[in-house]
């Protein structure tokens, strides 16, 4: 199983089992691959438990029902898995030209071409191109890897390395916890995978302020751990579930909702000014 780095500690007097987040180790080619194949198979286990009203449910991505989601994972794997459907949904997307976040001309295409499939042959399809996306991902030649690209819908630029390693992961990651929230499923949550991609998000947060904020973010629910941002004194520590965390920094839910459901004890307004700006790329 993945096994999550503990980080080196900024001062001594902080609990020992609190990682710093801007030490935590970014992810590696091999651990990416392992990473995202485990991840490619926790969704299908997911989706093979769903049945009936489940597939029409509402999610989070408010334009898309649980069956929609999953035509967008399947297709997103799709992508990676032959070049025919590589160019498909870039160069070869008419979308591509009329929308300014290009994910959304992606996510389009992506649903265009599986509007009439059902369900099972949407678990079918991500059953076979998803060890296929994973493998393409995983052996993109050096080179390849340093391009740049729009960090959409985020400012800035991120490397495609950036993209297929940390981001693809996440994003099926979250959507699994989407589904799970719609339909009422449990969220399987495994030692050391799930918090390695949370430590990964709290990674960009920290990377993201750049010690803007000296505070501390306990994980509370199964995936519970806990996170120092910034190199002083911390000002505020606030409790918030793993759902909850997720949901805030992929911009599923607004700094004043996620406000309601956390605890804080100290500044509160350091802990209002986090939730404020912790949104990285999902």
């Amino acid at each position: 199983m993945i096994a999550a780095p503990i980080s080196n500690l900024i001062e001594s007097n902080i609990d020992p089992g609190i990682k710093q987040a801007e030490t935590i180790t970014p992810v590696s080619i091999p651990e990416a691959a392992q990473i995202a194949a485990f991840e490619v198979q926790q969704v299908l286990n997911l989706l093979g438990q769903l049945d009936g009203d489940d597939w029409t449910q509402p999610t989070d991505c408010t334009e898309w029902n649980v069956r929609d989601m999953t035509a967008h994972l399947a297709g997103a794997c799709a992508m990676w898995a032959s070049w025919g459907q590589f160019f498909r949904q870039s160069l070869l997307n008419p979308h591509i030209l009329k929308t300014a976040v290009t994910v959304d001309a992606l996510n389009r295409r992506q649903l265009e071409d599986r509007a009439g499939t059902a369900p099972r042959d949407l678990i079918t399809e991500l059953s076979e191109v998803g060890p296929k996306a994973v493998r393409t991902r995983r052996n993109l030649p050096g080179l390849i890897r340093k391009i740049r690209i729009p960090a959409q819908p985020m400012p800035g630029t991120m490397s495609l390395a950036y993209l297929v390693d940390v981001i693809y992961p996440r994003d099926q990651w979250m959507h699994r916890m989407d589904i799970c929230r719609a339909t009422g499923k449990t969220l399987v949550i495994t030692p050391g995978h799930d918090e390695r991609l949370l430590d990964l998000v709290m990674l960009d947060i920290a990377t993201k302020l750049g010690g803007k904020f000296a505070l501390i973010v306990n994980i509370t629910g199964a995936l519970a751990t806990s996170y120092r941002l910034g190199s002083s004194e911390p000002q505020a520590e606030i409790d918030m579930d793993y759902r909850a965390i997720n949901r805030r920094s992929s911009g599923r839910i607004t700094p004043d909702a996620a406000l309601t459901d956390v605890a804080i004890r100290g500044d509160k307004a350091v802990a209002a000014d986090f939730l404020r700006e912790c949104e990285v790329l999902y």
